[in-house]
Order: structure tokens, then sequence, then C-alpha cells
């Protein structure tokens, strides 16, 4: 399953870009009667755009997404590249087909308007360019007990999590929208996304001691919360003292399952499109069918306050009350979120879930 920086020019550049020809196109929907930019030329004359036509320009794939398309260009801001350290500095020392990578799967093989992306629709897919492969749009539009009317429908719509901050943008051949987030995919499954990762190594050594290794290479759709080295090491839980465990001490379940969310795929921001659609803001569920623990998570999405969304998890000792409290905790690194995969996504978090001596049998 399944959310523009200004560039402040100098005096001399703005006395200069008095001349038409360096005007810059403003991210609107225009009149029909205006002349049209194709896709590329359009990304690359505007000031927030400037990382991602950088990226079009290292994958030689300017003339094509100039060509006739049409297509449908999910261009995020500079903003939510530099959250994730891809500056245009750094565009300049990756492969041309990182680059190709990245530009191919943000951009939809047809021309997708927001009318066209079905009312309240959860995780619908689209091919994009990267070898046809999908990816997931939601639109959160109206409320339990509200009027179905495109006119006044929210149409809050998220590409992969990935909130649409501009929409229905229309170049020459297609159309656009500008994201607050890059959408990270990584072909393949998810135990080879988390073998390629040294910065997550004791999570694997967790799933493989106690059983959820195997698990993740499964066509079940599963979410994974990820505590990095340094965070498991803070909490004194080193690899070795990991490798060194003695599974029958411990709830496997509590101690490294409470990770891994099994038969459901959830982006972040999915839960802001629940919200509109149930009225409801979150999950409780059971961390494992085998145990009593339960798990509950609900998201913040700051939408117009530009405040980084935030997951708010808490770990119960039963499904219903009475209960005890075991963890409650929040994260809002939202760079740390929605790793994709073919079988998965996952989310690093800053906090070890459940200590070893919380997990002793």
């Amino acid at each position: 399953m399944k959310h523009l920086n200004i560039v402040y020019i100098g005096l001399v550049s703005m006395l200069l870009c008095g001349a038409s020809a360096c005007k810059h196109d403003d991210i609107t929907t225009r009149p029909v009667n205006l002349n049209y930019r194709p896709g590329a030329d359009f990304i690359k004359n505007n000031y927030d755009l400037t990382i991602f036509s950088a990226l079009i320009d290292k994958s030689g794939m300017k003339d094509e997404l100039n060509g006739a398309g049409p297509y449908t260009f999910i261009a995020p801001n500079d903003k939510a590249f530099t959250e994730i350290g891809l500056t245009k500095d750094k565009v300049a020392t990756i492969s041309e087909d990182s680059a190709k990578h990245i530009v191919q799967y943000h951009v939809i093989t047809r021309r997708l308007m927001t009318d066209d992306i079905p009312a309240n629709g959860v995780d619908v897919r689209y091919a994009t360019l990267y070898d046809d492969r999908q990816l997931y749009v939601s639109n959160g539009s109206y409320s339990p007990g509200q009027e179905i009317d495109p006119t006044k429908n929210r149409k809050e719509i998220y590409f992969n999590g990935s909130l649409a901050i501009k929409k229905d943008v229309t170049v020459l051949n297609g159309n656009l929208y500008v994201t607050d987030k890059v959408m990270k995919y990584t072909p393949g499954d998810m135990q080879a996304f988390l073998a390629d990762k040294p910065e997550l190594s004791i999570l694997v050594a967790g799933f493989k001691k106690f059983g959820y290794w195997d698990k993740l290479k499964g066509l079940k759709p599963f979410t994974i919360l990820a505590p990095t080295n340094a965070v498991f090491e803070k909490a004194g839980m080193t690899e070795a003292f990991v490798n060194a465990m003695n599974t029958n001490e411990y709830y496997g379940t509590r101690l490294f399952g409470v990770y891994l969310m099994q038969g459901n795929r959830y982006f972040v921001n999915d839960f802001s499109v629940f919200r509109t659609i149930t009225g409801v803001n979150g999950i409780t569920v059971l961390i494992d069918p085998s145990d009593t623990w339960s798990f509950s998570m609900y998201v913040q999405t700051n939408t117009y306050t530009g405040l980084p969304t935030t997951m708010y998890i808490t770990i119960r000792t039963a499904l219903q009350y009475p209960y005890e409290e075991v963890k409650n905790f929040s994260d809002g690194i939202p760079a740390n979120y929605d790793f994709l995969t073919d079988n998965g996504i996952l989310h690093k978090i800053e906090t070890v879930i459940v200590l070893p001596s919380q997990a002793k049998r």
C-alpha cells in the first residue's frame, strides 16, 4: 500500500532581468492561450527546480523529455533534494545511469491531471519511464458524510507519499506537479536493499537472529521501521551483542519483530490520506499474531504550517485496556522516510523501540 524555495537575486541581476530574455516561468496553471515550453525546458527555466534540471542534464534525457510525450513530470523542489543531501554539486559526481533512474521514476508516461486521479483513491498505480515501473498516487478528497462535489474536494495529492504542492501545471508536452519530497525507489526486494546498507547492519543481524530475514524476500508487502547502527549502539546493542544473544531468553517479536509491520506498505503520509477519507488517523495492531503486545502509530502532517511531518508510535502490553505503556515516542525527520522497494518500504527512526531488558522471557 499505501505526502518553492525563493532564490534571492542580487540588485544587478534584478536590473538585468528587466529584459524579456531573462524572464523565468511562474509555476502556476496558465491559461490555454499562452505559448508553453516543453517539460525539460520549463523545468530548466524555474528557479526552484534547478537540481531536478541538473539531473535531467546529467541523465542525457533533455531531448526525450522535450519530445512529444505526453508526460507528467513529478518535480521535487530544490529543498526536497537538499534535505536528502543531493545538491547541484553532488549531481555532478553521480553517474549518468543514476541520474537517469531518478529522472525516469519521476516521469509518468501519460498526461495525468488531478481530475484523472480517483477521489479518495489510495495507491493508484501509474507507469513511469523507468522501465514501466509503477509509482503510487493517493488523492485525499473528502471525509465521511461529505457530499462528493468535485468543486469542493480537497485533492491532497501524494506521489509515493510526496505531497504535490503545485498541481496541474501545463507544459507543451504534458503537465507537471511540484512535490515537497524526492521519491526514493530502489528496484529489488527489501532483503537486498538492507544488505547494501552497512549503517543498518545491526537491524539485519537482529532480523537474522530471530527469524525475520527470509521474510524480506517474499511478495507480501511490509513496512520497516529502521534504527541505524548509531541508534542501536547508543542503547548498548552492538552487532556483537545481538549476534551473541540466546534466542530462548528473549521475545523476538518484541525485540526485533516490532520493527516489521507485515502485510501492509505504508508511506508516512498515507496516514494523512486515511484521516481525510475515514476521519481516523492511525492504526493499532498486534506487533505479531503470536504476541499480546500492541503497536499504535499515527502521523501529524503540518501541510500548511511548514513544520515537518511527524510519526507518533506507542507500544503497549495489550491491544485493549488494561495495559501498560512500554514506549511512547515521536520521530520527525522526513528525509528518513519512504525508502521504497518492490516488496516493501522502510523508514529510518532515531529510537530503539524495545530494549533487551524489556523483551526478556
